[in-house]
């Protein structure tokens, strides 16, 4: 097992950037994640580490979309 450590900053700015990229509000991700607006902002400003529990939901929302965008995918797998 390889362990890798990341700085709360690092996870937050890249979280802000992919919420602004999926053109989510800060609220509505709040929502799709089940925490509290204030956490989300605490999160996203390095100002508290991101759980294991909330970034295994980042990954599982990122991967869905992008499969959702790939068709190529779709074909391969046979999945509508």
């Amino acid at each position: 097992m390889t362990v890798i450590l990341f700085d709360s900053r690092v996870l937050g700015t890249a979280m802000t950037h992919g919420r602004k990229n999926a053109r989510l509000r800060r609220g509505d991700a709040a929502r799709m994640l089940k925490i509290p607006y204030k956490t989300l902002r605490k999160y996203e400003q390095g100002q508290q580490m991101i759980p294991d529990a909330i970034l295994e939901k980042l990954l599982t929302y990122g991967f869905t979309l992008l499969y959702a965008k790939r068709p190529d995918l779709k074909q391969q797998t046979g999945m509508k």
